[in-house]
């Protein structure tokens, strides 16, 4: 019983699995907090041009272009 509790104790198996799900959810928790404040960010920057550019009288949906 002592011996298999040493083993129990010594033993790695499954060390590496609990490393990649750590290493994930840190990754993944990254990501979602940095995913709102960049987006919250890029509104207001897209708001603030379209805003200058409503002020301005410029309407792109107005012009002929090449694209389409």
């Amino acid at each position: 019983m002592k011996n298999m509790i040493f083993r129990f104790r010594n033993s790695e198996y499954g060390a590496v699995t609990v490393d990649w799900v750590v290493l994930t959810a840190v990754i993944l928790a990254a990501v979602i907090l940095l995913t709102v404040p960049l987006q919250n960010a890029a509104t207001g920057v897209l708001t603030a041009v379209s805003e200058y550019m409503n002020s301005t009288g410029t309407n792109l949906g107005a012009r002929n272009s090449a694209i389409e």
